[in-house]
């Protein structure tokens, strides 16, 4: 049976806004939290998978992603997992879009990922386009 953490993740794919809106609320929330974080390790991939994801998305729901994301990035392990799922190059291509309604908070979370070696290095192999 499904923890209702994997439940509040698996909310974050739900084709319906107020559900994946409110899910990645909770799921900021949750981050802000010692416990949460630690709670959030067991299942890191699948939460940096699904919030990296909705960082494209409108505003209400890419905030909170990216809010949660920082939080996350701030643990060594967590940054670590996030660069090795090319988070950076992620980033930096939300960024580069005409449509980045939040680059303060992607900004935050590359400063999180460049303070590990494989993430300055992840973020020299960016092409940058001019």
């Amino acid at each position: 049976m499904a923890t209702e953490l994997e439940e509040l993740l698996g909310f974050l794919s739900s084709p319906s806004p107020p559900i994946k809106k409110a899910a990645v609320n909770i799921l900021r929330d949750y981050t802000g939290s010692e416990d949460g974080l630690r709670s959030l390790g067991k299942y890191s991939s699948v939460a940096v998978s699904s919030l990296s994801h909705l960082l494209a998305e409108k505003k209400e729901v890419s905030e909170p992603a990216a809010e949660a994301l920082v939080n996350l990035s701030q643990n060594h392990d967590l940054a670590k997992k996030m660069v090795e799922m090319g988070l950076v190059k992620a980033v930096m291509n939300i960024l580069y879009s005409q449509a980045c309604d939040i680059p303060h908070l992607l900004v935050m979370l590359l400063v999180n990922l460049t303070q590990l070696d494989a993430g300055i290095q992840s973020l020299l192999q960016v092409p940058f386009f001019t």
